[in-house]
């Protein structure tokens, strides 16, 4: 653990306008502010290092969005960078302006982004808006009723793959393993007119995802659940606020107790997880 005198920490972040180094967003006992969790950890060094090298902190805007990092599946080469969470990719803002042949000027992560190149950070956010498909539109849905035919044959290479998601232009399969002991949630996101394929593994907490899934057994079968209802259950176990949460500030915790879980069970078809967050339950019990 870390602890910083509150007078030090205000020093570090004067002039920084993102709201998740705010001081009202961190926990703060007898004139320390603390930094425990990983996220915790990686938000104080990523300030430590920008004060001490005299840098810019990595872009968000000012309301501590990362627009960049949410729609980073759009994101052209991305892949691990330096470790620590980080990630390289075509920088989209260079992309437009016939730069970037390498595919690596952009650098990003949950804790922001920026382009080793100079481009601005509302430049990146709007080339990388500009990436992004709008959802596609379907009728009202019933519960329990499939809107994809999940029965057909998978891109090789995916086998196992359950079809959860489909557009005009790309397609994403999910797919649940036992590797070494850990559950591992695969999502693979197919551009559909190429056939290019990225493939994401993560982690699944099993704690996270029980919790998640007793509590939302709790409403009925059918019901819609938002997703600032969930955040609200989830946020205190972790000693956060949801209004914190919904800022995008701690993203370690939240993909581990909100989104990763929430994939898990939609690829056990006990959920449908809809584009503006929210899930309905379809099914009474997880199906194996």
């Amino acid at each position: 653990m870390y602890r910083v005198p509150v007078f030090d920490y205000l020093d570090l972040v004067r002039g920084v306008t993102r709201s998740d180094f705010k001081l009202q967003h961190q926990r703060v006992l007898d004139g320390f502010v603390l930094f425990e969790t990983d996220a915790e950890i990686s938000r104080i060094k990523l300030l430590t290092d920008a004060h001490n090298n005299d840098d810019a902190l990595p872009f968000m805007d000012a309301k501590g969005d990362n627009i960049v990092w949410e729609n980073r599946e759009s994101l052209r080469n991305i892949r691990r960078s330096g470790g620590e969470g980080w990630y390289s990719a075509q920088c989209p803002a260079c992309a437009e302006a016939g730069q970037d042949r390498n595919m690596n000027n952009l650098q990003l992560s949950a804790m922001g982004f920026k382009c080793v190149r100079g481009c601005t950070g509302k430049d990146v956010i709007t080339a990388t808006k500009a990436l992004v498909e709008p959802p596609v539109e379907v009728g009202e849905i019933h519960p329990g009723q499939m809107v994809l035919d999940l029965s057909e044959a998978k891109p090789e290479g995916m086998e196992g793959a359950r079809l959860v998601q489909q557009t005009q232009k790309k397609e994403r399969y999910t797919k649940v393993e036992e590797v070494e002991g850990k559950t591992m949630l695969t999502v693979y996101r197919k551009t559909r007119n190429t056939g290019e394929i990225k493939e994401e593994s993560h982690p699944i907490d099993p704690k996270a995802t029980r919790r998640l899934w007793v509590w939302l057994q709790r409403f009925p079968q059918g019901a819609t659940v938002r997703s600032e209802q969930i955040r609200a259950y989830l946020a205190p176990f972790y000693g956060l606020s949801s209004d914190v949460w919904a800022s995008h500030a701690h993203r370690s915790e939240y993909f581990e107790a909100h989104y990763y879980p929430l994939l898990w069970l939609e690829y056990k078809r006990a959920i449908t997880y809809n584009h503006d967050g929210s899930v309905v339950r379809i099914a009474d019990e997880v199906q194996p």
